[in-house]
């Protein structure tokens, strides 16, 4: 079974591909997914604070896995 860190990672990349595809809110998209799932209140704001770095940091992240 995975950690919860690796579970939370796989949440993360779902919402990201979820907000990527369909648009949306990301807090809303991941509330969803966070509300089929139990996780303890560091790793759901380490959810919320790895989905927003990524946003955030989107173009950067680009560059570097286009070369």
């Amino acid at each position: 079974m995975a950690s919860n860190r690796h579970f939370a990672r796989i949440i993360v990349m779902q919402s990201l591909y979820e907000l990527l595809h369909r648009g949306g809110d990301l807090d809303k998209i991941i509330e969803r997914h966070l509300a089929q799932h139990e996780f303890d209140k560091n790793n759901t704001k380490f959810i919320y604070k790895l989905a927003q770095g990524v946003v955030d940091h989107m173009a950067e992240i680009d560059e570097v896995i286009t070369i």
